[in-house]
């Protein structure tokens, strides 16, 4: 009813005064009362997909929930192999309470060719297999992207971005506080992770502060921690969808943010050189002097740390750009 924010997944949620704990509980209270007032849950068979994205404060809700009604409700739950602490807790209770979850793996070339074989069947070999190996690259195996990629291929339709990814990301972002949208748009014009310090100064926030919306991107699925100070966008195909909604002056800005971020911390060399070298943000002639002094600046760090392959490929980039 818009009486506040809801937790992931829930658009708003009301505070209604029945119940007991907190407002994050006090509504899951009132809506178990309410399906089991006349036996309205019994026989009821309730499906949650995806539940790899639920937030902490989500599968505490869900857990009560299951816990409650598993008695009058069979629930379903279908997550990635590669789930985190907070769905691990909320399948474990799933199954204990006798309900069912189930582990959704990537798609390999052998299932996407078994797949081709039934879109199209009268397609040559060849030409499946070498949109499998697009398909796989592309998408990481992830089933309902795969799939969409892989019609597209065969049909031989315009291949841009499945409408799938462009309604999820669109959806998500439309979702996000501003802060959050901010920070996922600098992510997709990184084609490397950044720091978690040069986005909080691009951001304008505390890095402290900058912490819960790196957390609730990485639950929903929209970025990933590559390390404790490090995170990206989750997937290309979500960068690209990012970028394809965001509006080239929007990109822009965020181009100019990141660089102001990185010349004001001074302290990420190599993850500079790479954000010049891959955004196309040093195109103007009076940036090409700070493009030489943060490459020469990467390398040497590189090279001191022993680091000399990837010192070889910044090199060979740098030259190749002219």
């Amino acid at each position: 009813d818009g009486a506040r924010d809801g937790p992931a997944g829930v658009g708003h949620v009301a505070d209604p005064d029945v119940g007991r704990g907190s407002a994050s509980t006090r509504w899951v209270d009132h809506l178990v009362a309410i399906l089991r007032t006349d036996g309205q849950a019994a026989g009821t068979v309730v499906i949650l997909d995806d539940v790899d994205h639920v937030d902490g404060e989500s599968a505490e809700v869900l857990m009560t929930l299951v816990t409650e009604l598993s008695s009058d409700i069979r629930w379903v739950l279908t997550c990635a192999p590669n789930r985190n602490e907070a769905t691990a807790g909320l399948a474990a209770r799933a199954r204990r309470c006798g309900s069912v979850s189930i582990d959704v793996g990537r798609l390999d070339e052998g299932d996407l060719r078994e797949l081709a074989a039934e879109f199209q069947p009268s397609t040559a070999s060849d030409t499946i297999a070498e949109c499998v190996r697009d398909v796989v690259e592309r998408t990481e195996g992830h089933p309902a992207w795969a799939a969409e990629l892989l019609a597209l291929r065969l049909s031989g339709a315009r291949v841009g971005i499945p409408q799938g990814v462009s309604c999820l990301v669109g959806d998500a972002l439309t979702r996000m506080s501003d802060h959050q949208r901010t920070i996922v748009e600098l992510l997709a014009i990184a084609p490397y992770g950044l720091p978690t310090s040069v986005v909080a100064r691009a951001v304008g926030v505390d890095s402290l502060d900058l912490l819960g919306d790196v957390d609730r991107l990485v639950m929903t699925g929209v970025a990933r921690a590559t390390s404790d100070v490090e995170i990206t966008i989750r997937h290309e195909l979500v960068r690209d969808a990012v970028t394809e909604l965001a509006s080239p002056s929007t990109l822009e800005l965020r181009r100019r943010q990141l660089t102001g971020a990185f010349v004001s911390t001074g302290d990420h060399p190599v993850s500079f050189a790479r954000f010049l070298l891959e955004s196309g943000a040093c195109d103007a002639e009076h940036d090409a002097s700070l493009l030489d002094r943060t490459v020469y600046a990467a390398l040497r760090q590189l090279d001191t740390s022993g680091e000399h392959v990837g010192a070889g490929e910044l090199a060979g980039r740098f030259v190749e750009l002219g």
